[in-house]
């Protein structure tokens, strides 16, 4: 048995491939890559092989239906916490005060409690220390 494809088929195959693909990744691209930004140096990549293969009008209209990028910002929160009070110690730190509006609390609570397991993790280092290590395997990653 003898399969011949011509190079327009070939053509098409690929650029359906890549769009399937590429509207997988912005679909949920920390979900498969765990770094937005990888992720989206991959969906460019992949358009620019796709704009290879499409007519550019084809390839401008696939374009225009695709979702806006998005870095993490899945959920539009009220940002509504207000600074009641700040009281400097004479250690130099400080206490503050602040409100949290109803809708955020679950959100401030879940991060503070991973940000507390993290530091328990990892020793109780500094946030310097923190930020040095999330760097460093950032540019273990590439």
């Amino acid at each position: 048995m003898n399969i011949e494809l011509d190079y327009d088929t070939v053509g098409d195959i690929v650029a359906k491939d890549l769009q399937q693909s590429i509207r997988m990744t912005l679909e949920d691209p920390y979900e498969l890559y765990h770094d937005y930004d990888q992720a989206y140096a991959l969906v460019d990549s992949m358009l620019e092989v796709l704009e290879y293969y499409m007519v550019i009008e084809e390839f401008e209209e696939f374009v225009d239906t695709l979702p806006e990028r998005n870095y993490g910002q899945t959920e539009e929160t009220s940002n509504s916490f207000e600074i009641i009070d700040i009281v400097e110690n004479p250690d130099g730190s400080a206490n503050i005060t602040y409100e949290i509006a109803e809708e955020d609390k679950q959100e401030f609570v879940n991060s503070g409690i991973s940000y507390a397991l993290l530091k328990l993790a990892l020793g109780n280092p500094t946030d310097d220390e923190i930020y040095l290590w999330a760097l460093s395997g950032k540019e273990a990653s590439k």
